[in-house]
């Protein structure tokens, strides 16, 4: 559970349940409680967010832990995924070709921030002439002033031989807001801000 919804994984597939409707929790496998705890300190709230864990295998409103008080189930203070994709052919014949490109991305979360970084590359030759020859890089960083309202900073560097970039530089920061739709559970993101 997080943001206020609880994800089951069943063998039909993913039920997702709006937590104000929950009333009773049980497992047969204790659950990772996270629930606001005491202040540790100005940087580890910062990261962390004053929470802490507790490990129950059931929850209900005249328990222990209240529900209203339950922030998330099974979810960790620092999650981090990522995905490295690499690509690339050679062609010979009436042309001889040659093409690389890779796209990596890595997305680390913790508490009240997001950390998006996201890389691409591509080059290319044909017939022994550079073809293609350019790279991105993108950092965006985002801090929740509450659980919909986020300020966001985002920079972009990028180099195209081909388009005569040595290094576009692109700086921006706004404002942002989620927007969701509780009925099929879809999220939507907006963001306004100023690029230079």
């Amino acid at each position: 559970m997080e943001d206020g919804v609880l994800i089951l994984d069943t063998e039909y597939g993913e039920m997702k349940i709006d937590w104000t409707k929950v009333i009773h929790v049980t497992s047969t496998k204790p659950m990772k409680v996270r629930v606001l705890g005491e202040t540790k300190g100005l940087i580890s709230d910062f990261f962390l967010g004053g929470h802490e864990f507790r490990h129950v295998t059931e929850l209900r409103q005249d328990g222990p832990i209240p529900l209203s008080e339950v922030k998330g189930i099974n979810i960790e203070h620092v999650r981090h995924e990522g995905t490295i994709t690499l690509g690339g052919n050679h062609t010979t014949g009436n042309t001889n070709a040659k093409a690389v490109n890779a796209v990596g991305r890595a997305t680390i979360q913790a508490h009240r921030q997001g950390l998006d970084l996201q890389g691409k590359f591509n080059y290319g030759q044909a017939n022994g002439a550079v073809t293609a020859s350019n790279w991105s890089f993108q950092l965006k960083y985002d801090y929740f002033l509450t659980e919909k309202i986020f300020l966001n900073t985002t920079n972009l560097l990028e180099h195209d031989r081909f388009q005569n970039l040595q290094l576009r530089t692109t700086l921006g920061g706004g404002l942002g807001a989620i927007l969701e739709y509780r009925s099929g559970f879809s999220v939507l993101h907006y963001w306004l801000g100023v690029c230079r």
